[in-house]
């Protein structure tokens, strides 16, 4: 799963090949996503704040394949999620972002560059840590 969009109908989601539109809210995807792993959406991010004592802008973990971080807060109207593992490059377009995928598919968002490079920069880093802890646990 490339990303997560909000639009009108509910959300967007890209898989790699088709977008498909769902009815659902974000945070309904992501409680699917995480029903898979065995926890909830609620559960996750509770158990992400309190681990690393953060409360806003923390990424969204699933799992090894998936980790999402946003452009914006989960209930904005514009909030898009992008899954760290599928991006190859982020681009600054003057007060936009292109986001280059695995799969060399684009995504064009009106989001400044800066925000979402520091998003996937603190990404990179939130990834680290969680390999650090599950090394440090074996």
């Amino acid at each position: 799963m490339y990303y997560i969009k909000r639009n009108a109908g509910g959300v967007e989601v890209y898989d790699g090949h088709t977008v498909h539109t769902l009815s659902s809210g974000m945070q309904s995807v992501f409680n699917s996503l995480c029903l898979k792993e065995l926890t909830t959406f609620k559960g996750r991010m509770d158990a992400l704040k309190k681990h690393f004592e953060r409360r806003y802008n923390l990424p969204v973990y699933i799992n090894e394949t998936m980790c999402f971080y946003g452009s914006a807060p989960i209930r904005r109207p514009e909030a898009v999620y992008v899954n760290f593992f599928d991006v190859l490059s982020l681009r600054d377009l003057g007060g936009r972002t292109e986001i280059l995928f695995k799969d060399l598919s684009v995504l064009l968002l009106d989001v400044p560059y800066e925000r979402m490079h520091r998003r996937h920069q603190g990404t990179k880093a939130f990834l680290r840590r969680i390999k650090m802890l599950s090394l440090s646990s074996r």
